[in-house]
């Protein structure tokens, strides 16, 4: 059964959000090409500090009872927004702070300074009453594969090594065909010369009955902010040159190549840690898994993931 969109089925409501629009006056054009394929976006131009900022409103289907998105492409905050994406956080994550008589002009006018603010800012005192306090992890924000290596939580790599290689003990196959993933447990971590650095619990090894696989790891001082694959690695290699020396796993159809990154992000409320992602690349040649010296083809994705706990950001 096709619905009418959600401005067809309560026209006071569009009408509503004009108004109050043009009283804010903010300059918006629709987006007619997605309104014929009945998504309603708006291009905005909102007054601020002497400025016009643009953004664009994107409504969902069963508006008002779920809450629009904002994005802020000119923008670049540090906190409260997503770094690749640019949408913007103007509210928490809980559904508790949309209400369905929010409008797009008064939730902007209300919001935005303070998100300006606050993602701007590094001082926490200055913050504290400005935001929720919870940890804004850059790692939620990368699109994953369907792999996932996890890191005993109480790890902590120390600060004198930057680079090195590592072991996985897989769980289950690293399948299907074509598009291999990994599962595992990173069971081994030692520094560039050889020297173990960190090792997980002898019981939970056993329980693997794959082919460990090998991989390469690095320590950055910046996240590398690249979404798109082929430009995580090529950042990643252009950073470290000691990433070339990956080795090739063997694996059922072919072989695969391992990366580890750790680099610095939050862990708690304005509070800086580490965070590892992975990177893992499969192909049936292995002549043609990695090739240095000529253009790289888009891997198959990252993937993260810790069994620490770690608070979600509104």
């Amino acid at each position: 059964m096709n619905l009418a969109p959600w401005w067809e089925q309560i026209p006071d409501r569009l009408d509503h959000e004009y108004d109050a629009l043009d009283q804010a006056g903010f300059g918006y054009e629709r987006d007619e090409k997605a309104f014929a394929c009945g998504i309603l976006r708006l291009t905005i131009e909102m007054p601020y500090a002497g400025e016009r900022i643009p953004l664009i409103v994107t409504f969902p289907d069963l508006y008002p009872y779920f809450r629009f998105q904002v994005d802020a492409p000119d923008l670049d905050l540090a906190h409260h927004q997503n770094p690749f994406g640019k949408n913007l956080c103007l509210i928490g994550r809980g559904t508790n702070e949309w209400h369905t008589t929010d409008t797009v002009a008064g939730l902007l006018q209300q919001q935005l300074p303070r998100v300006i603010e606050a993602g701007s800012s590094n001082d926490k005192t200055f913050v504290a009453g400005k935001e929720q306090q919870q940890a804004e992890p850059l790692s939620e924000y990368y699109g994953y594969s369907e792999s996932m290596i996890v890191l005993p939580g109480e790890w902590q790599v120390p600060g004198q090594y930057d680079e090195g290689t590592f072991t996985v003990s897989p769980f289950g196959p690293q399948g299907p065909f074509p598009e291999r993933f990994i599962r595992g447990l990173m069971s081994e971590l030692r520094s560039r010369d050889g020297k173990t650095l960190l090792n997980s619990d002898v019981t939970v090894l056993n329980s693997s009955k794959q082919q460990p696989l090998d991989g390469c790891w690095l320590r950055v001082q910046e996240p590398i902010k690249h979404s798109h694959q082929k430009l995580f690695l090529e950042e990643m290699i252009s950073r470290n040159d000691f990433a070339r020396t990956a080795p090739p796993n063997r694996i059922e159809g072919g072989y695969v190549k391992l990366w580890g990154v750790l680099f610095p992000e939050e862990v708690g409320w304005r509070t800086e840690g580490e965070g590892w992602i992975f990177l893992c690349v499969f192909n049936v040649n292995q002549t043609k898994l990695i090739r240095f010296d000529q253009p790289m083809k888009s891997p198959k994705g990252p993937k993260n993931k810790r069994n620490s706990k770690r608070k979600k950001r509104n």
